[in-house]
């Protein structure tokens, strides 16, 4: 038994090779539609569909229980609540890229499930993690809320790029094995709570996270933690002391520049005293600049107008309304 490659190939059909004996199936970036059951080897283990065309529709209502790595990435998936069996012995299932949206009942997926993929869909909820989950990711995504509670068996999470993350939307329990936790621009406000003590590799860059948790709600195994562009003013004593760890903390409102050796980034691109200082000026000038909600609707009319007279007068200068009069449609030379 082995591997058959017909990627890239302008299929818009699955080939008919039921009669053939093949563990992989590669028919990634064709125009395949919709799937045959009776088309499929018996016994096939490994299918990659990618890139194709397959709608809520075109897919196999009841899978084969031999299938163990299904990518059913970048296709035009809808929905999935037209399958009615999922393979028994499914280990990895790749559904980003698609326009699923909704809540995701994991329930239906089969317990043997490891690694589940839901980059760039607009999943907004969760239903229970598969039991023995151990790769979980969701980058760009719409995801509101996250299952409160997470398998034991989890290893990886990653949730990037996910701004509609409500404020309880993270697990309350992380599980019993989790090493790598990735949280890079999820607007958090808080430094994530109950971090279970196996964790080793921590991105929390791209928040809104004010300060560092307390010492003894901080993983003691955690090796390498990235903090950069946040609000957090300082650092704390017993962190920048802590020899194993490794951190990133640029783009801060850091009124002192950490002087330890395990700070990852250099001096220069620390932002300090003169930053916080430029940053709490300007905030005291914009909260006297705001203006009320039927002013500003008339200041930006009257700007729109202006602009609109000195484009009629000056048509050549469109797009550069600052060197125009438009009292005298005189163009200054600069």
């Amino acid at each position: 038994m082995g591997s058959l490659n017909i990627s890239g190939t302008s299929l818009q059909t699955f080939p008919e090779i039921s009669n053939l004996s093949y563990e992989s199936v590669d028919a990634s970036w064709n125009a395949i539609r919709v799937l045959w059951e009776e088309e499929l080897p018996a016994g096939i283990k490994a299918l990659n569909l990618e890139g194709n065309h397959i709608g809520s529709d075109g897919l196999l209502q009841v899978w084969p229980n031999s299938l163990e790595t299904l990518n059913l990435s970048q296709n035009q998936l809808m929905s999935l609540s037209d399958v009615m069996h999922w393979p028994t012995s499914l280990r990895v299932l790749n559904l980003s890229s698609n326009q699923i949206e909704g809540v995701l009942n994991c329930r239906h997926f089969p317990p043997s499930l490891e690694e589940l993929d839901i980059s760039f869909t607009n999943i907004i909820s969760i239903v229970e993690f598969p039991p023995n989950l151990k790769v979980f990711t969701a980058i760009s995504t719409c995801l509101q809320q996250l299952p409160s509670k997470c398998p034991d068996s989890l290893v990886k999470c990653t949730v990037s790029n996910t701004r509609a993350l409500k404020r309880n939307g993270l697990p309350n329990y992380w599980g019993a094995s989790l090493e790598h936790l990735d949280l890079h621009n999820c607007r958090l406000r808080e430094f994530p709570r109950n971090l279970p003590a196996t964790l080793q590799f921590l991105n929390l860059s791209k928040n809104r996270i004010e300060r560092i948790c307390a010492q003894d709600k901080f993983p003691p195994n955690l090796s390498t933690i990235h903090l950069g562009s946040n609000r957090i003013f300082e650092i704390p004593i017993w962190f920048s002391r802590n020899s194993k760890l490794r951190y990133t903390i640029q783009n801060n409102l850091l009124t002192a520049i950490p002087s330890s050796t395990n700070c990852l980034i250099a001096v220069p691109q620390i932002i300090g005293q003169r930053y916080q200082t430029a940053a709490q000026r300007i905030q005291t000038r914009w909260r006297a600049y705001k203006m009320g909600s039927p002013f500003r609707c008339w200041y930006r009319i009257s700007v729109l107008k202006h602009e609109l007279i000195a484009v009629a007068m000056c048509p050549e200068r469109a797009g550069k309304y600052e060197d125009i009069s438009p009292e005298w449609g005189y163009v200054y030379k600069l």
